[in-house]
């Protein structure tokens, strides 16, 4: 890190620190928010879905901006103009580079909005709130087991169970970085099952092409 130019940041919490201790350093690394222009939905966690953040810097905020096509494309913007600024020689490649991207999320933005019109309004259900964004894409709801970054209570797994029952869910996605047991209780209530689905996959747009079709794998499994 020391002897890196540039630090891109996504709005993690744990960067605030890594970022502090560079400023308190006065080195030559430039932080760049690979977020700018992009408003920020608050976390499910804090049960107020979908709505909007004046600031960027509330504790509160969703970090999973990368979740969303469209706001890749922003992110992909943001990491160009740094890129074309510290390295001007090569401007031309990132821009290159930038556009060609942009075309292939738009273009999967465009498709997965067709695969998934026929379940806009459905509710899916996931361990830890990371879907949001991709959620409010695409005119769906996430439901969060996970209760404030914590498991449910006995009454709260009892509530979720009846919702789920309710609403013919079938499924529950779980990210590998999360403890399989509690899923896996919600899912034999339902008579369902636990199916993996990452947050942090390194091929993002692979990764988001795979949400895509759990999604609607899991609705076609859960219609009467």
């Amino acid at each position: 890190l020391a002897k890196a130019r540039l630090f891109f940041k996504v709005g993690m919490p744990f960067e605030d620190q890594l970022v502090e201790r560079i400023a308190a350093r006065k080195t030559c690394i430039t932080v760049v928010d690979t977020t700018l222009g992009i408003v920020k939905r608050m976390s499910d966690c804090e049960h107020h879905p979908g709505a909007e953040l004046p600031g960027e810097d509330s504790e509160t905020a969703d970090p999973h901006v990368w979740l969303a096509p469209r706001l890749l494309v922003q992110m992909a913007a943001n990491v160009a103009d740094a890129l074309c600024k510290a390295d001007p020689t090569n401007n031309r490649q990132y821009r290159a580079n930038q556009a060609a991207l942009a075309d292939e999320l738009s273009s999967l933005d465009a498709r997965f909005a067709q695969e998934l019109s026929p379940y806009r309004g459905r509710t899916f259900y996931v361990f830890h709130p990371a879907f949001g964004y991709f959620a409010d894409a695409y005119g769906l709801k996430q439901e969060s087991v996970e209760i404030e970054g914590k498991s449910p209570t006995p009454r709260q797994l009892y509530r979720l169970i009846d919702r789920a029952r309710r609403e013919q869910v079938k499924t529950i996605f779980l990210q590998p970085q999360f403890d399989r047991h509690t899923a896996a209780a919600i899912a034999q209530a339902i008579d369902g099952s636990v199916m993996p689905m990452d947050s942090l996959a390194r091929d993002v747009a692979a990764n988001l092409e795979d949400v895509a079709a759990k999604i609607v794998a899991s609705n076609r499994e859960a219609a009467p």
